[in-house]
């Protein structure tokens, strides 16, 4: 027997492409402009006694709270400093 070679094939589907963000929004890979400046650390409570973070003596305000000012490669090292991540002192954005 012969096969009727009227019979339908299926159809291909087309191939699939990638999805991409939009053209309009930066690629997310670029690193975050660094502060050239110093950056500020302040006690979040008034503090009765001064201490020292990374042998650095705070300058009191007048509202009572202690503040210290630090290049930018040692507030990294001070983020990790244990008054910063209980939260005794945080950093002034």
């Amino acid at each position: 027997m012969s096969e009727d070679d009227s019979t339908p094939k299926p159809k291909r589907r087309a191939p699939r492409t990638k999805v991409s963000a939009p053209k309009d929004e930066p690629p997310t890979t670029k690193p975050a402009p660094k502060k050239t400046g110093p950056i500020y650390f302040r006690s979040a409570e008034p503090e009765p006694l001064a201490f020292s973070i990374r042998e650095r003596r705070a300058a009191r305000r007048p509202d009572g709270r202690l503040e210290w000012r630090f290049s930018p490669e040692d507030a990294e090292k001070v983020r990790r400093h244990s008054h910063v991540v209980g939260g005794r002192v945080v950093e002034v954005k």
